[in-house]
């Protein structure tokens, strides 16, 4: 492997939250503000820095919509019996060498030759890799169904911007390597996930506040190497353009990477708060899909089970049939 594998490791604890439907104190998280519709656009961006992603989920959805949510994440959550044993030892192993004792001395040695061979071997080819890299988002972009053509640009205009941070960040940088283990090392040790029977044991709230920890974790390594996710929010200010009582435009500047950027948004109020139209639309899709995904798969598994020869039994022995289960 070419990248740090502690890195990696760190991607795949993110990874299993998120999966299993998994910074800062939950106790200091804001209530939703979205009584106006700068209000909500700017407690969102507070919650977005801080890791408060219940609140944030809170400040984008309403109510209704917001428990449908919530519902959601313990219905679609991941499988926990179709990962193997050898999956789950691997990563019980990697949770293990990101949080022993001298895990970051230990860690450093291991990176630091690689760190070398980058500068070495892999250095001039990286601007080649992330122009591909920027071409494939494009195309993708560019073949959205859901996107508007100035969302487009707007997308691409930011991923420009990290691309060009990306072919000059000091990645072959020892020191910034070494700081890069600490990150992830005390990330790792917050989060405190050591096997995926304690991912998957997490409820919803506990899975956010991980999902917080790990964020705060992912802030500090891209700010390591020049990228700084804080200072992009706090360059963000927002001016509402226009306001019937029901449908507002809310003009939204910010900076990334010291590139000025601008969006508008569209806000739309109900029951005397204010939500982004194209985020409420774009889940209340996801959430249709999901659910006809979900009663597909449970009508196909009773038309098998139906279909199915009655199994045999053996004298003085009987079994009732099960239905498959959905979950």
């Amino acid at each position: 492997m070419r990248k740090p594998r502690l890195i990696a490791s760190v991607a795949v604890t993110a990874g299993v939250l998120l999966a299993t439907g998994c910074s800062h104190d939950d106790n200091a998280q804001q209530a939703p503000d979205n009584a106006s519709p700068k209000a909500a656009v700017m407690t969102s961006v507070s919650q977005l820095k801080a890791g408060h992603f219940d609140a944030l989920m809170q400040n984008l959805l309403p109510p209704a919509d917001y428990k449908t949510m919530r519902a959601d994440w313990s219905a679609h959550r991941g499988n926990p019996d179709k990962i193997t044993p050898a999956q789950r030892q691997r990563f019980a192993e990697q949770m293990h060498n990101l949080t022993e004792p001298g895990a970051k001395a230990k860690l450093y040695q291991d990176l630091k030759p690689r760190v070398a061979a980058y500068n070495s071997k892999y250095k001039a080819q990286l601007p080649m890799m992330v122009g591909i890299g920027q071409t494939v988002v494009d195309t993708q972009l560019d073949n959205s169904k859901t996107l508007t053509l100035t969302q487009k640009k707007q997308a691409k205009d930011v991923i420009a911007a990290l691309g060009g941070w990306a072919k000059n960040a000091p990645w072959g940088d020892q020191a910034k390597a070494k700081q890069a283990v600490g990150v992830v090392v005390d990330t790792a040790r917050q989060v405190d996930i050591k096997t995926f029977k304690q991912a998957y044991a997490l409820n919803y709230d506990q899975a956010m506040a991980k999902y917080g920890q790990i964020w705060g974790g992912a802030k500090q390594l891209l700010a390591i190497y020049g990228l700084s996710i804080d200072k992009a929010l706090d360059s963000v200010k927002a001016k509402t353009v226009d306001n019937d009582g029901h449908v507002a435009h809310v003009r939204v500047d910010y900076q990334v990477l010291d590139k000025p950027m601008s969006t508008q948004l569209t806000m739309i109020e109900l029951d005397g708060h204010w939500y982004d139209q194209d985020v409420l639309n774009n889940w209340r899709r996801e959430h249709a899909k999901q659910t006809a995904a979900a009663s597909a798969a449970s009508t196909a598994a009773e038309v098998v089970d139906q279909s199915a020869p009655p199994a045999a039994s053996t004298p003085g022995s009987s079994k009732p049939a099960v239905a498959a289960s959905t979950h």
